[in-house]
């Protein structure tokens, strides 16, 4: 999905959201776009801001009303991994997030100041990437490795 860079979040953008989310029977529901709407670390350009801002008005609630399951966001080059999250908050029926896209860039220590700390589970400023193996009769298994193949997070989310 786009955040902003080639077309506006609103619109048709969110009309097909709805509609596809709306008509989808599956158990496993997935999103994944560039910039982070519950980012793991503070965002200074205005750009972002207002992709987080359109986000939070036009996405969100898509996500939250058609229990999203897994959601990937980028930008920032941190690893994280949120708690559930419905309506902005912890909550056991909501959406993981998972991020922010940082495989093979370098990174300093400290490029991260944290940012809606009290909804990630996990952060940390190293280059990572995350593999997932889906089963549809099971559930997600969600793995974080960092570039020299140590392995940061694992996460599995069972199907309901």
């Amino acid at each position: 999905m786009d955040v902003g860079y080639e077309g506006p979040m609103n619109g048709e953008q969110s009309e097909w959201i709805e509609k596809t989310l709306s008509e989808s029977k599956a158990k496993i529901k997935m999103a994944q776009y560039h910039g982070p709407l519950y980012t793991a670390c503070k965002q200074n350009s205005p750009f972002d801001q207002l992709a987080m801002d359109y986000g939070f008005k036009y996405w969100v609630p898509l996500f939250d009303k058609y229990n999203m399951t897994l959601i990937f966001e980028n930008h920032t080059h941190a690893f994280k991994r949120s708690k559930k999250i419905k309506y902005g908050k912890v909550d056991d029926e909501g959406t993981i997030y998972l991020g922010e896209g940082s495989w093979g860039v370098t990174q300093s220590p400290g490029d991260c100041r944290p940012d809606n700390v009290e909804l990630h589970e996990k952060v940390l400023s190293a280059p990572n990437a995350w593999i997932i193996k889906i089963d549809t009769s099971k559930g997600i298994q969600a793995d974080a490795y960092m570039n020299d193949g140590t392995q940061l997070d694992s996460l599995f989310i069972g199907l309901n």
